[in-house]
């Protein structure tokens, strides 16, 4: 339930991301504002944009797997509030849409009561086994569309872990290792890196290309 910055680690719990218009979560694609970022959401702390839909596959896992309707439904929302207004993953939003009108169709509306005190086993439900099928065609539908984490971090070369080892009052250091062995192929090794740095009070975001 917690959404994660990549680039600085700050971290927001999904519920705030989701009121905060700065994410750019759940918004139309038509938004006057264009925050509508479709399948990520962006840092307010650092303003980098992040991989939205790790975080929706865990949404969809839970309602898959849970056996009580009231995680049921609050997982399912989430669900469905995270792909609001995506055009890239409208197939995904159309299958929320549907586990959740099937749902509402025996608890009622998940804004209401249902989401947060509902009492009950899945399976009793009329609906139940059908929800949970339509998220595993979602999970299914994604996995065709986008790779998984592992594979599109080895795709692009060398697998990289960054470590903070020191901070000072005016410097930090910083620690990259590569995870793969030294032999790999010089085609895919990664041979620079480009660091940004923002102000804390917010000023403009400065990089620096760095070779390895």
């Amino acid at each position: 339930l917690w959404l994660a910055c990549e680039a600085c680690g700050s971290s927001c719990h999904l519920e705030c991301g989701l009121k905060q218009e700065s994410f750019g979560i759940g918004s139309d694609d038509n938004d006057e504002a264009g925050r509508c970022l479709d399948g990520r959401f962006n840092c307010m702390f650092c303003g980098k944009d992040n991989d939205l839909l790790g975080c929706w596959r865990k949404q969809v896992k839970v309602v898959k797997e849970t056996r009580r309707v009231d995680v049921l439904c609050y997982r399912l929302s989430l669900a469905q509030k995270l792909l609001k207004g995506t055009r890239r993953y409208r197939n995904l939003l159309e299958l929320m849409d549907e586990a959740v009108k099937k749902l509402e169709g025996d608890v009622g509306p998940l804004s209401g009561w249902a989401t947060k005190m509902a009492r009950g086993i899945v399976n009793r439900l009329s609906s139940g086994s059908q929800v949970q099928k339509l998220c595993s065609l979602a999970m299914a539908a994604l996995d065709k569309m986008v790779p998984s984490s592992s594979e599109t971090v080895s795709g692009r070369g060398d697998k990289m872990s960054v470590r903070v080892e020191e901070i000072q009052a005016r410097s930090v250091t910083v620690r990259l290792d590569s995870e793969e062995p030294s032999s790999s192929s010089s085609e895919n090794r990664i041979t620079g890196f480009r660091l940004f740095c923002r102000k804390k009070d917010g000023g403009e975001c400065s990089s620096q290309v760095n070779r390895v």
